[in-house]
């Protein structure tokens, strides 16, 4: 197995930013290897739960990248048990994670000082090293923030991951923009350079209070029954988060039928080298264990399968599962998408606009997807805050129904966009008022064919 094997998703996506074709593959993979990111975190910090989880996170989305990772961090005890790191040690179960993901990356650790390209100092850490960019990340419950080094930053104290996994999303764009920008070749010719620049500051409010998890250990909040529909990406970054949680419960099924492969290393979250091979619903409920009921269900989420859960998610990139989620009548569904750098994430109560009104047409590209660790991270992470907001009866809000984001310069307005979802008179699925009245297991008539989806 190679890096080319392991990043060729990236390495497509890679290519729509620089302007090259398959014959700069090579180049942007070097550029990308030589890139060294560090984190620098302080004990206080590394002792949080959500602190840890930053850390963790962060770790994975730029060894999914292929870039080094240099790290200035106590190796302190894990206060809660996350499914992406063995052991009973943070840094070392980084290293171990890095020694079983990318073929080429790796993870260092120092003691005082580093040298690295980029580097992201954690929450209230002091650090006074050189780079040739820095930021400080922040956050709270429901919110993550990237900022100038030098700015003030508050512990990381919060129990619920949410805001650590934004912090950690809105960092790991930076190593992929920079490899990409520092690339010398006459080759090249960027479409929009304005995306590679630098993002100075950003961030980004799940929630428009930071309200506090009110779920422990002691207390635990239960998320019922739950079907996911795709082993995929979205599903390990939501599974990810949800894992982080002390106390968390759920009895889930995951359905899909693939094994996983070299080309899923670059975003399956809770994927590695030494899984490869095996069936990807297996591997979800071996590495899930210890966190959840968790039943693998090794098979196509179709007509024949089709759940009855009051909760179903998907993030499957096939429109028919969608449609076929929505008219199976959940209380709820949340569907979570990508195209190239765009998340699409949508919750749909049963008697909002459908799936079919978000999702009514195929666009007809059956092609292998273009993706990044950070891009389907989101999605996944998006789609879980929404999932644990319904878990603590906080109610959605028809006009941030859908949520468009494009995470390579959350610096500008124009890359978060909440909206509503409208009732679509071409909506695949029939008149809305009749959806809500079908049969769970009424066979469904869909107006496309193969409803293979780009996203």
């Amino acid at each position: 197995m190679t890096d080319l094997e392991t990043l060729d998703r990236t390495l497509l996506l890679a290519r729509q930013l620089s302007g090259g074709g398959p014959e700069v593959n090579l180049t942007i993979l070097e550029s990308l290897r030589s890139v060294r990111v560090g984190i620098v975190a302080d004990r206080t910090n590394a002792s949080s739960p959500s602190g840890q989880y930053l850390i963790a996170t962060l770790s994975w989305l730029v060894l999914a990248q292929g870039c080094q990772l240099v790290i200035d961090c106590p190796d302190v005890d894990m206060v809660t048990a996350l499914p992406a790191i063995s052991g009973s040690r943070l840094i070392q179960g980084i290293a171990d994670l890095s020694a079983d993901l990318i073929p080429s990356s790796s993870s260092v650790v120092v003691s005082r000082s580093l040298e690295a390209d980029l580097v992201f100092v954690i929450g209230s850490t002091s650090w006074t090293g050189n780079a040739r960019r820095s930021w400080r990340l922040s956050g709270g419950s429901w919110w993550g923030r990237s900022q100038p080094v030098d700015s003030a930053g508050a512990t990381w104290t919060s129990p619920l991951p949410v805001g650590a996994g934004v912090a950690a999303a809105i960092a790991a764009a930076e190593p992929f923009k920079f490899a990409i920008a520092n690339t010398s070749t006459s080759e090249f010719a960027p479409p929009i350079p304005e995306l590679l620049m630098r993002t100075d500051s950003a961030t980004v409010r799940l929630l428009d209070e930071d309200m506090e998890w009110p779920g422990s250990s002691a207390s635990p909040i239960d998320l019922g029954r739950v079907d996911l529909v795709s082993a995929g990406a979205i599903s390990n970054a939501l599974l990810h988060v949800l894992a982080g949680i002390p106390g968390l419960q759920m009895q889930a099924r995951v359905f899909d039928d693939e094994m996983l492969e070299p080309s899923n290393l670059n975003r399956y979250s809770l994927a590695r080298q030494s899984d490869l091979g095996r069936l990807k619903t297996e591997v979800l409920s071996e590495k899930l264990a210890n966190s959840f009921r968790i039943e693998g269900i090794p098979s196509r989420f179709d007509e024949m399968t089709r759940t009855t859960a009051p909760c179903i998610l998907v993030g499957a990139d096939n429109l028919e599962a969608r449609w076929l989620a929505q008219m199976s009548l959940p209380e709820w569904l949340g569907i979570g998408a990508t195209g190239d750098f765009m998340t699409l994430t949508s919750e749909h109560p049963r008697t909002w606009p459908c799936a079919g009104c978000l999702h009514p047409h195929d666009d007809g590209v059956d092609l292998p997807i273009p993706t990044v660790s950070f891009v389907s991270y989101w999605a996944g992470l998006l789609l879980a805050s929404r999932l644990l907001a319904r878990a603590i009866r906080i109610p959605p809000t028809r006009s941030r129904q859908a949520l468009l984001l494009w995470p390579l310069r959350l610096d500008l307005p124009a890359s978060l966009a909440w909206v509503p979802v409208l009732e679509n008179p071409d909506c695949p699925l029939g008149p809305h008022n009749l959806i809500t009245q079908r049969s769970r297991r009424r066979p469904v008539t869909i107006k496309t064919g193969t409803a293979h989806s780009h996203y």
